[in-house]
């Protein structure tokens, strides 16, 4: 009887009652960190550099003059990056300075993604269109010897260019920043667009700190390091995971097929997301859901001190608070910074 009118119910129905079965003894398992968090750890690092903090031991009751400015590079065409910019120049990074009647020492330029102008799947039309590609000029490699780019085509080496001059103009300016542009982030979504952006800026604001997302082994290429070294890179992945469930897998190339690997592990019930055994360790937890930073050497992507979702979520609640009184200055000043 029970199976005759378990056969009567629509299809639809009878799908659904197995679907909600066969999930009843599973769970939903956020396997990577948040684009919030990457950017307040992006913040947490320029912190404790010292961008628009002039204390060695930070005091939560006092405001910051806050006169280093900050330019945001970012790429139009993507939620993500669109997301990173909102998190990193709404209230978070100047939400603890003092009103001085100025807007906020933040300036964004947004770029369309692929800079070089290059499109998949173009057939070049002869050997001559080949031979104009060889010799042409207009390329990123070729900058210091070209003349002015040509302000026609698919590619945007012309804007860069001119973005170029704009935040000379801005670092100078200061009704933007007392101290000029201290700090310039690069946000995108396609790593060969950030090293050309890297390229165009690096050679002449040296003395100013660049950050940006998503680790890649690409940052280390030797014939990148004049531009990608010192370079402050804010991740929810190394190159590799734990030992344990790295196994005999080598290093991956970027940190997004880091993330893959650890999902599917997750996946097959292979590593838990709080596992016992490796307990006071780099856990599940930490490898995804804590941000991790880095800064490019001269060999390798160093690991620097990395926050914990926990200790940021304090951190930025302490440090942009509109009414200060109700927090416990103790408390605040306790977070380890």
């Amino acid at each position: 009887e029970d199976l005759k009118q378990e056969s009567e119910k629509p299809e639809s129905e009878r799908l659904e009652k197995g679907l909600r079965t066969a999930l009843e003894d599973r769970k939903i398992i956020r396997s990577i960190g948040t684009d919030d968090q990457l950017a307040k750890a992006l913040l947490w690092e320029l912190w404790h550099r010292g961008i628009n903090n002039n204390h060695e031991i930070y005091d939560f009751s006092r405001k910051q003059k806050c006169e280093d400015g900050l330019v945001l590079v970012t790429e139009l065409d993507t939620l993500y990056a669109r997301s990173l910019t909102h998190y990193l120049s709404h209230n978070h990074f100047s939400g603890h300075c003092a009103k001085t009647g100025n807007d906020p020492p933040v300036r964004s330029f947004a770029y369309l993604r692929g800079i070089d102008g290059k499109m998949p799947n173009i057939s070049r039309k002869s050997a001559e269109d080949k031979s104009a590609k060889y010799n042409n000029k207009n390329t990123p490699m070729q900058w210091d010897d070209s003349p002015p780019e040509h302000a026609e085509g698919r590619n945007q080496f012309d804007y860069l260019r001119r973005l170029s001059d704009t935040i000379a103009e801005l670092d100078q300016n200061s009704g933007f920043a007392k101290n000029g542009v201290k700090a310039i982030g690069i946000l995108g979504s396609d790593v060969y667009d950030k090293l050309i952006i890297l390229q165009a800026l690096r050679t002449r604001f040296k003395d100013k700190l660049f950050f940006t997302t998503d680790l890649d082994a690409r940052y280390l290429h030797a014939d990148q390091l004049k531009w990608t070294q010192n370079l402050i890179i804010a991740s929810n992945f190394d190159f590799t995971l734990h030992s344990d469930w790295q196994g005999k897998s080598m290093p991956f190339r970027d940190s997004y097929q880091t993330s893959i690997y650890h999902s599917v592990l997750l996946a097959l019930d292979e590593i838990h997301d709080e596992p016992k055994e490796l307990e006071g360790t780099l856990s599940g937890r930490s490898q995804s859901q804590d941000p991790q930073v880095f800064e490019i050497g001269r060999t390798r992507a160093i690991h620097l001190d990395s926050p914990s979702v926990d200790n940021l979520g304090k951190w930025s609640h302490c440090l942009n608070s509109l009414d200060f009184e109700r927090i416990s200055a103790t408390k605040c000043n306790s977070i380890d910074t």
